[in-house]
């Protein structure tokens, strides 16, 4: 009887110690995401949010911008006279030589740009003290 009884309380033991395991290793894969989830959000979101967002490097801002919904807002053109002497004849009338300079463009404002000299300032600036 007293065998059968020590068998009960070893494979007792060994149920609860695999049961404690079990809770350990649970434990450690919650520590990890948990860690994990901390880092994704104290660290890689702000990074990539600033990467694509910040004046400095990706600026995509800009399409998100309302004024650049309007593709004719910044399109901006100067006449300027090439001549500043008399009009030239053409026939019967007479003609002033001017040119048309493009001085702004609605891509110049709302296209993102993909220099990336000032990205690592500006990660820094965000993510420093």
């Amino acid at each position: 009887v007293k065998t059968s009884v020590a068998a009960g309380l070893e494979l007792y033991h060994e149920e609860d110690a695999h049961e404690q395991r079990h809770e350990y290793l649970e434990s450690l894969l919650v520590n990890r995401l948990v860690i994990c989830a901390r880092m994704y959000l104290s660290i890689i979101l702000p990074v990539m949010a600033t990467i694509f967002l910040s004046e400095g490097c990706m600026q995509g801002w800009r399409p998100l911008w309302e004024p650049c919904n309007d593709e004719a807002r910044f399109n901006v053109t100067i006449g300027v006279d090439l001549d500043s002497s008399d009009p030239l004849p053409l026939g019967s009338e007479y003609i002033r030589p001017t040119a048309s300079i493009q001085a702004l463009s609605h891509s110049d404002i709302c296209q993102m740009s993909g220099d990336f000299g000032r990205c690592g300032r500006s990660i820094i600036g965000i993510m420093g003290p």
